[in-house]
């Protein structure tokens, strides 16, 4: 979306939508840290009876 904003003429739209794809990738990037660091903590945590 942002090339295609860029190819119409709309820099300042382009960057916008980089900027927010950025900050998408960034969050879910951490999201599934956070998972997967949640997923270690109760595997390694409890004992099977």
């Amino acid at each position: 979306m942002a090339l295609n904003s860029y190819n119409q003429g709309d820099i300042e739209g382009s960057k916008r939508l980089g900027r927010n794809a950025l900050w998408v990738a960034v969050a879910s990037i951490i999201i599934g840290l956070v998972i997967i660091g949640i997923y270690c903590v109760v595997h390694f945590t409890t004992h099977a009876i």
